[in-house]
């Protein structure tokens, strides 16, 4: 489920991202039970799962980071503009920030899937040159260019038995030694 937030957060991040200008905020760091008060300068919001990232950097300073919305237990709109930091590419930034890469280059991704798990893909494809086929058992092999990043294995994962990576073959190899190693702890006993 995705955290809650403020409604009233939301709306003042939301105009200082249109007006381009800072807000206060009130902030709560993970597992402190202290709130701190920041001068934000937002840059952009970034979405992963079932959190909302606001790209920012924080008063004066010119290193951008991330801040988690629901975190924040109030925020106040300031007259003053933001100034962006200096070559700043925001799809750079969510990208290493937010996809925790594994490799250095893309993988040419094969995998089959259940019909039910794959169903979504039609809608919403892994790349522009995603090729979906139905095999003779009623799978369907999907490949794909992606990225070879943490969050691409966490996908998979979360398909449980419903996927089998084909290629690469260093996917392949990794799947199936979790997969034993998974056996082994629910093994019978």
């Amino acid at each position: 489920m995705a955290p809650e937030i403020r409604p009233e957060v939301l709306e003042v991040v939301y105009e200082a991202l249109l007006r381009e200008c800072r807000f206060r905020a009130r902030y709560r760091k993970r597992g402190e039970s202290e709130i701190k008060e920041y001068e934000v300068s937002p840059l952009g919001l970034a979405f992963q799962d079932q959190l909302i990232y606001l790209v920012a950097t924080l008063w004066d300073y010119a290193d951008p980071l991330l801040l988690l919305l629901h975190r924040m237990e109030a925020a106040e709109l300031l007259e003053k503009v933001i100034v962006p930091p200096k070559g700043f590419d925001f799809h750079r930034y969510v990208e290493a920030e937010l996809h925790f890469p594994e490799g250095e280059r893309p993988l040419r991704l094969t995998v089959l899937l259940e019909a039910q798990a794959a169903a979504h893909l039609a809608e919403t494809p892994l790349s522009n040159d995603q090729e979906l086929s139905e095999q003779p058992d009623g799978r369907l092999l999907v490949r794909a260019t992606v990225a070879d990043t943490a969050q691409l294995r966490w996908w998979l994962q979360g398909f449980g038995d419903k996927v089998e990576v084909v290629k690469p073959k260093g996917l392949r190899e990794e799947f199936r030694a979790v997969s034993r190693r998974m056996a082994e702890r629910y093994g019978e006993g």
